[in-house]
């Protein structure tokens, strides 16, 4: 994929194919963007909604994409699968 990537805190990626999301440069507007979530599994499909409709919105506001071409790709990792420091999720 080409295109800019960015980690936003410990597990938010945001990325596009057609520019840098933080290019507030006039008349550039995004084609796609991908934002995608890191999290550890277990939050409820409400939970996903709400998360999914709050970053789209913020997508919006802050880039000038339009909404019907921003996606957002949830991603549930099991703790077993992540680790911080050395040690996994699952141990602490």
């Amino acid at each position: 994929m080409s295109g800019a990537a960015h980690i936003i805190g410990p597990a938010l990626l945001l990325q596009s194919d057609e520019y840098h999301l933080y290019n507030k440069s006039p008349g550039v507007v995004p084609d796609m963007p991908s934002i995608h979530v890191y999290m550890h599994e277990g939050r409820t499909v409400e939970q996903k909604k709400g998360l999914a409709e709050d970053i789209t919105a913020a997508i919006v506001k802050n880039t000038g994409a339009p909404a019907e071409a921003t996606e957002v790709i949830i991603h549930d990792v099991p703790r077993t699968n992540w680790a911080v420091a050395g040690k996994l999720a699952s141990e602490s």
